[in-house]
């Protein structure tokens, strides 16, 4: 597997016979390998998830799993997904989980890789300054908690967890949340608005040590992952 972040929550994924985009924006028509079968994922309309230049691609080789919220036209290469639904596509098996903000997240298994992208499926634990902000705080809490009980001993060998920078002290309390659920193998992290030196932060981290061996740092350029199986 070749791994590249384009930004954000955005990657490209090579495998032998497979290429994923996953949440891909801002960059319109993105150059694509050739000679694979091509598929985009968008996990809700946010406008920093889903760029609908990806449609410009057309449908050669090409399909789009879209989050139902997703305007626009369903059919054998457009496939609306809402959660908790189990979709087989050219030889993937992709599930979806519900996000605790907009959309799904995506559990793909493709050519022996069992991947997850969160989408914005996280602990979102924002600052809080009254007690109508720790009431809103604890509804994400036990959302995203439920999610994770969904998948709760399930491994991943390539996970995509926001690590969201504007949640302050709280930025990696999803990632720990998914590594306690969880078995994870590579970890790429992501919704970080372009600051992209949380990868220090988290590497520093104390409460991350665990994990530190598995954080890809990706701002360099593309990673090759080996098989793990």
């Amino acid at each position: 597997m070749k791994i590249t972040w384009i930004e954000h929550s955005s990657f490209l994924i090579e495998l032998r016979e497979h290429v994923l985009v996953l949440d891909y924006y801002g960059k319109d028509r993105l150059p694509l390998p050739a000679g694979k079968l091509v598929t985009f994922f968008a996990s809700h309309h946010h406008a920093d998830h889903y760029d609908k230049a990806i449609l410009e691609h057309g449908t050669q080789q090409i399909w789009y799993v879209l989050s139902r919220d997703i305007f626009g036209v369903s059919d054998d290469h457009h496939i609306k997904v809402k959660p908790h639904q189990r979709y087989e596509l050219n030889g993937m098996t992709v599930e979806t989980l519900k996000s605790n903000d907009e959309g799904v997240a995506f559990i793909i298994e493709a050519e022996g890789w069992r991947i997850l992208h969160a989408g914005d499926l996280n602990d979102w634990h924002w600052d809080e300054e009254n007690e109508q902000d720790r009431r809103e705080n604890a509804v994400l809490k036990q959302r995203f908690d439920r999610e994770l009980e969904r998948v709760k001993g399930r491994t991943f060998d390539l996970a995509m967890i926001p690590t969201d920078p504007r949640l302050n002290d709280g930025y990696n309390l999803g990632l720990l949340g998914w590594a306690e659920a969880c078995h994870l193998g590579w970890i790429a992290p992501m919704h970080t608005f372009g600051d992209k030196d949380v990868i220090d932060k988290l590497l520093r981290d104390p409460a991350c040590a665990a994990l530190k061996n598995q954080i890809l740092d990706l701002r360099f350029g593309p990673i090759e992952l080996e098989d793990p199986h």
